[in-house]
């Protein structure tokens, strides 16, 4: 029985069971109409949902060291083994952003300016400049590599090219949903040991709004999907004692299969595990920066919201040899890209994907919402 690895919530509202409106709530904790999947299992959604194995969450390995620096040039070697391998160019889609711009520095360190210029292609628009004016005046203009408007790329897909970009460094490094911690509790929120009655209030909190889904949540309910994430934390394989770690783990294991996929879904022909697999990138989707996401390494904030991804703001400053990436804000080009194409709305473990969806053929009685 097929069963979906991307799904839009929204397309399910027409299901009146209890269960489901449970479930489409919990979509908004995470983030409005996020494509939720558990990919530890814990967590079974009344729609079949599955994680195809290429995005199993990786097991850990108790003797994982490896820093940031070292999972950045562990995934250009293997991208550039891959180039070397298919003899394609690899194409940055270059938002502008600290993930994609993080990526693009480490192809620079490891295969020096000049050979990165002539295997690397980047896939940019303005709003890409407006985010960061600093990389293109020093380094993508400067330096004079090959531009593709990003207003082309959902054909670019084509087996023709190695797709790299920034997508997946939130869930290895923390995401915007960690802006409630500084929000509600300050500073202090980041190391505040976690309670199931703080994350009944992140629920409420969450879920009290959404743009696609009708807002508010009774406290009936609000307990409800407490209890279904609290179990699923305890359940963890990784030590989790403060909310920052709680919601950081939530986003790893949770909202992967949405950010992974929702790129592809704007593709405009047909797509296989072989494509993906040989030819699309992201770039910190790799097993090594999950490990490092999952371990206790000290390197994901220093204790307030502004260390938000200072490690990889850390390693561009060190590429680009000065300091002022460490001011650099968040501007969300990306959303401008993906805004302006259409999107499937599901893709199945058998990679079809689907532009209308009949709710009733998905519906999963077994599940953790009952």
């Amino acid at each position: 029985m097929k069963s979906l690895i991307f799904q839009t919530p929204v397309k399910f509202k027409s299901l009146a069971s209890s269960d489901v409106q449970l479930w489409l709530a919990m979509t908004r904790v995470m983030s409005d109409n996020v494509s939720f999947i558990d990919r530890t299992g814990s967590i079974n959604a009344p729609i079949r949902t599955s994680t195809h194995p290429s995005n199993a969450l990786p097991s850990i390995d108790s003797g994982f060291n490896m820093s940031f620096d070292e999972c950045v040039i562990d995934r250009v070697k293997q991208i550039y083994q891959k180039h070397l391998e298919l003899q394609v160019p690899i194409r940055i889609q270059w938002s502008g952003g600290i993930d994609s711009t993080s990526a693009l520095m480490g192809f620079i360190e490891y295969l020096g300016m000049e050979t990165t210029r002539n295997c690397v292609e980047i896939i940019m628009n303005h709003s890409s400049i407006m985010e960061n004016p600093m990389v293109w005046e020093q380094v993508i203009r400067k330096e004079n590599f090959k531009i593709i408007n990003s207003s082309h790329f959902d054909a670019l897909l084509d087996g023709n090219s190695i797709i790299v970009n920034g997508e997946c460094g939130d869930q290895v490094q923390g995401s915007e949903m960690l802006r409630y911690l500084y929000i509600n509790f300050g500073d202090a929120g980041f190391d505040m040991p976690w309670t199931e009655d703080l994350l009944l209030g992140f629920v409420k909190s969450r879920s009290s709004s959404s743009l696609l889904l009708a807002p508010g949540i009774n406290d009936a309910d609000a307990k409800k999907i407490t209890d279904i994430l609290a179990k699923q934390a305890r359940n963890a394989p990784v030590e989790i004692d403060t909310m920052y770690r709680l919601l950081a783990w939530y986003n790893l294991s949770c909202k992967w299969n949405s950010t992974y996929y929702r790129v592809i879904t704007r593709v405009n022909h047909t797509i296989t595990p072989e494509l993906l697999s040989n030819y699309y990138f992201p770039f910190f989707a790799s097993d090594n920066f999950q490990r490092w996401s999952m371990t206790d390494n000290g390197e994901k904030h220093k204790g307030n919201w502004t260390t938000y991804k200072w490690k990889a703001k850390d390693y561009v400053c060190k590429i680009l040899g000065n300091q002022e990436y460490q001011a650099k804000h968040r501007y969300g080009s990306l959303v401008h890209i993906l805004a302006h194409t259409e999107r499937c709305i599901a893709i199945d473990d058998e990679f079809n994907f689907y532009n209308s969806i009949v709710p009733e053929e998905w519906y999963n009685p077994n599940n953790s919402f009952l």
